[in-house]
């Protein structure tokens, strides 16, 4: 069974780009009078849509000036600052391919990221100039700049007295914009290639869902590298043209200080956990806020029931992946317990593991088709062409079913990976092949179990062996910080006679996961 989400609301905003660049589509919806304010930070700081074109603009001149072309890649390892987002928006106009890739990732994941994608100009925090010095000096890559959290930065120094861009460069709908890298599934990362088409899509069908009005206001949690935080949550936004308060220190405090100005409220199930402890976080604190959106983690249904009980709003669900970006949205007031139905011009069905449809209320492999499907992965062929089928769905690797109604219900990840409250991915094959590689260390498994807050975090089951003297926790946790993120170590570390496996030699981290879910 194929369901379709049809939504025939429509608002003036929508408007077509005639370049392709959906930057285009972006200004069209600004307001008339650009002195309004656009963005506002935490210090109080605030930069209209005025500033917004004009520092995006020298920023583009500065890429003119670089001799960067249409279509060549920019790697960004930045904090959340409002510059951070204007650069973004300049490489939107100016054509080029933005790519967003996790602070502090060990030095060697960075490398790969470099050697693959082959960017022209690199951007990263003025703390990390030493290191990316060495990287782009030793791979050949010609321009290196740097961008800090308070207007500082060499990037800022060269743009700030250059006259601004006012135009926009036109492209081709399929275009690549943005390429997301996310782990795979030994290891080896992969560059997801996300077209402008791909973004003018996601943001129209979310408005159309979720219709945002010209006096809103997003309060914004989320970092800015990852689908969500960039490209799910700001599109949005800059697509309805209206008000955002980026917070860079989000805590508690802090979030209740902004909250009774917001109309529209982003954050991971964590932030909502930690907002209910607050005392005065009651029905007052939210009563101007129309959506309050969920992000980068499942949403617990206890924490759904208990965050409705203390405030009277409602958490909107959704379903996402790097690769479709937004697929399904429960709207408010819909039924709890799903993601929802597909969002416009999204097709979902369900297959069995031979690729034929299953009727509702089967649990089988989930694939979807439309406009906000990715292009392909970047230099790899032969995956992309393994991930979509023959009539051009593409294989989330999830699994889930449809009921009569096309309400879409998650039921597992048949890829494994594990989803952390910061919107990380975690592949456990990917962290078995290095804690395999410690000297002691025989056979090793590792799996996701949920927690109430922090989404999912990883526990690794281990066989010693005969050269095990002296292996405990924190020497293992030393070995994997020099191979691998922060946020992939395993939170818990179990020694084990044997790894738990069917007698076919299989491992089922799914009853692992039930096993040791209350550890």
């Amino acid at each position: 069974m194929v369901f379709r989400f049809f939504n025939f609301l429509r608002t003036e905003k929508r408007r077509p780009s005639e370049s392709g660049n959906c930057y285009g589509v972006f200004q069209a919806n600004f307001p008339v009078d650009r002195s309004k304010v656009f963005l506002e930070l935490e210090n109080g700081e605030q930069y209209s849509f005025n500033d917004l074109e004009r520092i995006s603009g020298r920023f583009m001149h500065l890429l003119e000036n670089l001799g960067i072309q249409s279509g060549d890649r920019i790697v960004v390892d930045v904090g959340k600052s409002a510059e951070a987002l204007f650069f973004y928006i300049a490489c939107l106009r100016f054509g080029v391919v933005y790519v967003p890739i996790r602070p502090q990732m060990p030095v060697a994941e960075v490398e790969y990221i470099l050697k693959d994608i082959a960017p022209a100009l690199v951007v990263c925090q003025p703390a990390d100039e030493v290191k990316f010095s060495k990287l782009t000096q030793a791979l050949e890559i010609k321009h290196m700049r740097t961008l800090g959290l308070r207007s500082d930065g060499s990037l800022m120094e060269e743009s700030v007295f250059l006259p601004p861009r006012s135009d926009t460069i036109p492209v081709p709908p399929d275009s690549v914009a943005c390429i997301l890298y996310t782990s795979g599934t030994t290891g080896q990362q992969k560059g997801v290639m996300l077209t402008y088409k791909n973004l003018i899509a996601n943001a129209e069908a979310l408005q159309q869902i979720f219709p945002f009005r010209s006096n809103e206001i997003l309060l914004h949690t989320l970092s800015l590298y990852h689908l969500t935080g960039l490209l799910t949550s700001i599109n949005h936004a800059l697509y309805a043209g209206i008000k955002i308060i980026l917070l860079a220190r989000v805590t508690p405090d802090t979030i209740a200080k902004f909250l009774p100005r917001a109309t529209i409220f982003i954050a991971a199930p964590a932030t909502y956990a930690s907002l209910l402890e607050l005392s005065d976080a009651n029905d007052s604190s939210w009563q101007s806020v129309r959506f309050a959106f969920c992000a980068t983690a499942p949403l617990h249904r206890d924490l759904a029931d208990r965050f409705r009980k203390h405030t009277g709003r409602t958490i909107v669900d959704r379903y996402g992946m790097s690769e479709a970006m937004t697929m399904a949205a429960n709207s408010i007031g819909e039924r709890s317990g799903s993601v929802g139905k597909a969002v416009p011009s999204v097709n979902i069905r369900i297959t069995d593991e031979y690729g034929r449809k299953l009727k509702p209320g089967e649990v089988g492999n989930i694939e979807i088709e439309g406009p906000q499907v990715f292009k392909g992965y970047w230099n790899d062929e032969q995956k992309t062409k393994e991930s979509f089928r023959a009539d051009g769905f593409f294989i989330t690797g999830d699994l889930g079913k449809l009921d009569s109604d096309g309400y879409l219900s998650l039921s597992g990840r048949a890829k494994d990976v594990i989803v952390t409250a910061s919107g990380g991915n975690i592949y456990p094959q990917e962290v078995e092949r290095h804690l395999n590689a410690i000297e002691g260390i025989e056979d090793s498994v590792v799996f996701g179990v949920p927690h109430l807050t922090l989404g999912e975090y990883p526990i690794a089951l281990l066989k010693k062996n005969d050269h095990a003297s002296g292996l405990d926790a924190k020497l293992i946790i030393s070995k994997l910080k020099q191979s691998i993120s922060a946020y992939k170590l395993p939170k818990k570390f179990l020694f084990v006679d044997e790894i738990p496996k069917s007698q076919a030699g299989k491992i089922s981290r799914k009853l692992l996961s039930e096993r040791y879910k209350n550890l």
